[in-house]
């Protein structure tokens, strides 16, 4: 009866901690491709997703640095803190087409001013490039 009781409170528990309003991940045994966000060590911090697709990733997952998606279009609003000290933080909605099969790294390069997006394919094609729009604001 208590192996009972912990397997139903476990299920329970591990099924309260995603929601239906949270992004889903692609399975591995579909066609799929893999978007890689640039660890960061130093200044700032790292690309951090807040949306793909218009779903916010688990809150367990906010700053993971893969994500596995359909192929097509992806919509990803992604932040990224230009310095602690001064607290500006850029943000940018980078749109997408992916394909099946290949890696998208995400990148960013701070500048005075400003942080730099960069998308680019495992094939070195870039796919995608901004100046984030940067505002001052807390970095946490």
């Amino acid at each position: 009866m208590k192996r009972i009781t912990f397997v139903l409170a476990s299920i329970l528990l591990m099924s309260g901690c995603a929601t239906t309003s949270s992004f889903r991940e692609a399975n591995q045994s579909m066609p799929h491709a893999i978007l890689k966000f640039q660890s960061v060590v130093g200044i700032g911090n790292a690309l951090t997703v807040l949306e793909i697709n218009g779903e916010p990733p688990a809150y367990w997952k906010m700053n993971y640095h893969k994500f596995l998606v359909p192929p097509g279009h992806v919509v990803l609003l992604l932040k990224s803190c230009l310095s602690p000290r001064y607290g500006y933080i850029g943000s940018d909605l980078v749109q997408i087409d992916v394909e099946a099969e290949r890696t998208y790294s995400f990148t960013r390069d701070i500048l005075k001013d400003s942080i730099v997006l960069k998308v680019t394919r495992d094939d070195g094609d870039v796919v995608y490039t901004n100046n984030m729009a940067v505002d001052p604001g807390y970095c946490n």
